[in-house]
Formats: C-alpha cells, sequence, structure tokens
C-alpha cells in the first residue's frame, strides 16, 4: 500500500509548527495550492509526482469510488489519464518532457503499464515474459531519454525487473542471487537503477544496476 500526505495534512502541520515558534521567527515555511481534479468524490485528489517545470501527476476518486489518473499543467489545467478499458488508473512518473508512465487495471483484472505522451498519446504494454493469471506488468519510472524501468511478473509467479529502452528493446533484470522477486523503482539519466531483490536467506538486499 502506498501512503501518501495530502496537501490540507501538510497545512495542519505547518500551522501547527508556526504556532509553537516564539513571536518574531520566520513561520513562513513555503507557499501552497490547493486542488481537486474536476470530477473528484469524497475520496478526494492525491499528487503523486511532480517533474522539474511543475506537471504534477497524481490520482483521484471519482464519486464512485473509481480511481483516475490526473496530469496537472504547471498553469493549473488538468487533465484525466486513463488507458482505454482501465478499472483503475496509477501514474507513476512524469520525466521533464511531460512523458507519463504508470499502470492501469483491465476489467479482466490485468495489470498492464503504459505511456502517455505530452500530446496526450497513450500506449499500453506488457512485458514480452510477462505471464500467469492475472497478468502483472507495471511502469514504475522513466528518465528524460525515455527509458522505462518497471516490474512485471513471469508465468511461474516469479518478479522481475524491467528496463524499455526508448527505442523500445527489453531488458530483463534480476539481483544476484535473487530468490524469485527483483523490483526496481528508479533509473536515473545514465540509465542507472535502483530496487531491492530477495535472496535465499530471506533478506531485501538494496540494489544498483549500471547499463554496460
Amino acid at each position: 500500500m502506498r501512503t501518501f500526505v495530502v496537501a490540507a495534512a501538510l497545512l495542519s502541520v505547518a500551522s501547527a509548527v508556526a504556532a509553537q515558534n516564539p513571536p518574531g521567527l520566520n513561520n513562513h515555511i513555503g507557499d501552497w495550492t490547493i486542488f481537486d481534479a474536476p470530477g473528484a468524490g469524497p475520496g478526494g485528489t492525491v499528487g503523486v509526482a511532480i517533474n522539474d517545470v511543475g506537471q504534477i501527476i497524481g490520482v483521484f476518486y471519482d464519486a464512485s469510488g473509481t480511481q483516475h489518473g490526473f496530469v496537472r499543467s504547471a498553469e493549473g489545467v488538468i487533465t484525466t489519464v486513463d488507458p482505454g478499458g482501465s478499472q483503475l488508473t496509477f501514474p507513476e512518473f512524469i520525466n521533464i518532457w511531460g512523458v507519463i508512465v504508470g499502470e492501469y487495471i483491465d476489467a479482466a483484472g490485468n495489470t498492464h503499464g503504459f505511456l502517455r505522451s505530452s500530446t496526450g498519446v497513450i500506449t499500453s504494454f506488457d512485458e514480452p515474459n510477462a505471464g500467469g493469471s492475472p497478468l502483472y506488468t507495471e511502469g514504475r519510472a522513466i528518465n528524460d531519454a525515455g527509458a522505462v524501468v518497471g516490474n512485471y511478473n513471469d508465468a511461474a509467479g516469479n518478479t522481475h525487473c524491467f528496463l524499455r529502452s526508448p527505442g523500445g528493446s527489453w531488458t530483463t533484470i534480476d539481483g544476484p542471487g535473487a530468490d524469485g522477486f527483483t523490483t526496481c523503482g528508479h533509473i536515473n539519466s545514465a540509465g542507472e537503477l535502483a530496487g531491492k531483490f530477495l535472496d535465499v536467506k530471506g533478506v531485501y538486499p538494496i540494489c544498483q544496476w549500471h547499463p554496460d
């Protein structure tokens, strides 16, 4: 389960901090913009990531409780992000060019990765070695060159990290001595990945992968 801090809660913390500071000290800890995605119901709106030009991605819950993705431009325009057939959408990361990566669940319960271009074109994908039922591929991060990192389950139920190049080629990455579980969640501009894996001792070492 992912945990998020809603802006309103942060404002409460800021007020508490300001109340505790002695008079005369600078209590200003930032400027806030509070927003809800159009169509958000009681479940509200949650920000997930922001890029260097101020574009924000996140999720909102409509009146029926269905989870949708959104992107908010630096100017404040909010657009819903839902791949076709999505029953639940989760954008994970947005790069400097406004390209979004994430995952969604279809009506059959399969999880697919997706990419949304800066012009709004959405492309879904499954790692070629993904198998089993339901299928599972998630897109976790994308760097400014367009390389995508994520995770998938194979037919035996093992979890692997993948790297998808900007040209669309795939590489499976498993931690050294991994016992059926490797996940990656970050990729930098050099194409280096960060993640974790389960070894035969039941330990989860943190790992860094360097491209050749």
